[in-house]
């Protein structure tokens, strides 16, 4: 991704995914990488939903039943993951749970599930059937068997909240990256620009096809193309489409999202992939604060107007359409 000499870096697995922090500046107090660690840590803590003791754990555990008294932080997070959903009409979606429960099982018993059982699950994903109550800091899934899974948005909270204590120390320069999602924190030491490399998803992992060049941005990919697994000669990834319960099925292979907000990049990249070619590229269009690399398929590649000039395609076997 860089050719440029890092200095102090930090290592450590969370979030279901390894993760580094690389800095590039010699001037910051070196503990404000155990302090990102630390914090990430922390957030898998809270929202895992492989972790019995996490917050997210128990609202699905007390789904139809209690509140759960929640922090300021997650109230935070799930408001969000509501606003994404209600922007995208449903296309980001966390209340999948069930669905991605379901998946889950199915992946590792080889089959597909019924489609009495995707019916079942669907009814469980209404995302309006979260109640958040700011006055008394809790937060209830009103019908029992509802589950909220933050796999599209957590991460890149974790590095919005990592970004923050970079800059409380003062950092200029770093690249962040939890389990692929990138964030390029100011410039590389010469002054130019990072340049992200963006995976070719009809190659071997780290090839890429093509680069984009940030500078305080985040760099988020969903593609279908890593987690998936074959059942009747059938390719079944793991982006689940709440609306029909079953792999997102069109003709797009990676949607990789470039924002200044991380959470933001993070939910909007499955948003857009869910959305499809036309409806994910005029959704990206409408957003202010993002742009996107579509690629499908057949290797056509869609860029949003404001990336033309920072994106380079490397690899010309794919080709570069212009929808404008």
């Amino acid at each position: 991704m860089t050719n440029v000499t890092a200095l102090p870096s930090i290592s450590f697995y969370a979030l279901g995914t390894d993760n580094i922090i690389r800095i590039y500046d010699d001037s910051f107090p070196h503990e404000c990488l155990k302090s990102a660690r630390k914090k990430v840590l922390e957030i898998d803590d809270t929202f895992s939903v492989f972790k019995p003791y996490s917050k997210f754990s128990e609202i699905n555990q007390n789904a139809g039943k209690t509140p759960v008294k929640v922090s300021n932080e997650l109230i935070y997070v799930v408001d969000s993951g509501i606003k994404y959903s209600k922007e995208s009409n449903g296309a980001f979606n966390m209340l999948t749970g069930p669905l991605i429960k379901l998946w889950t099982d199915a992946k590792k018993n080889g089959c597909v599930p019924d489609e009495s059982e995707i019916e079942k699950a669907i009814i469980l994903c209404d995302f309006n059937q979260i109640n958040i109550d700011n006055n008394s800091k809790t937060i209830l899934l009103k019908n029992e068997g509802q589950m909220i899974d933050g796999g599209s948005i957590v991460k890149g909270y974790a590095a919005n909240e990592v970004i923050n204590i970079l800059h409380s120390s003062d950092v200029k320069s770093a690249i962040i990256d939890l389990g692929g999602n990138i964030y390029a924190l100011g410039m590389k030491p010469d002054g130019s620009l990072w340049r992200v490399g963006i995976q070719n998803p009809l190659s071997e992992r780290g090839k890429i096809m093509g680069a984009v060049y940030a500078s305080n941005q985040a760099v988020v990919t969903s593609g279908n193309y890593e987690r998936f697994f074959i059942a009747g000669g059938k390719k079944y990834h793991h982006i689940i489409d709440p609306k029909t319960g079953y792999p997102t099925d069109n003709e797009i292979i990676s949607v990789t999202v470039i924002s200044s907000n991380s959470m933001a990049a993070d939910a909007l990249s499955t948003c857009a992939y869910n959305l499809g070619i036309d409806d994910g590229f005029d959704f990206i269009e409408s957003k202010e604060d993002a742009e996107a690399i579509f690629i499908t398929e057949d290797r056509r590649i869609y860029v949003t107007s404001g990336m033309k000039n920072d994106f380079k395609l490397i690899d010309d076997t794919f080709m570069y359409i212009n929808k404008f």
